[in-house]
């Protein structure tokens, strides 16, 4: 990737790891800002989800 702008998210969290060291303090608030929109996805779906396994379970 040449371009900062087109990195994944993993790799734009490794940037603030330096050689000798890390930015403790923006790391955590970014991996805190990525994680919120997958954990509000499946606090809005969990509902379709639940739904979704029961309907295709298996008969016995």
């Amino acid at each position: 990737m040449n371009k900062e702008s087109k990195l994944t998210l993993v790799l734009g969290l490794q940037q603030f790891i330096g050689y000798y060291t890390a930015q403790w303090e923006l790391l955590m608030a970014a991996a805190t800002m990525v994680l919120i929109p997958p954990i509000l996805l499946f606090m809005l779906g969990q509902k379709y989800f639940n739904k979704g396994i029961a309907v295709s379970g298996l008969k016995g």
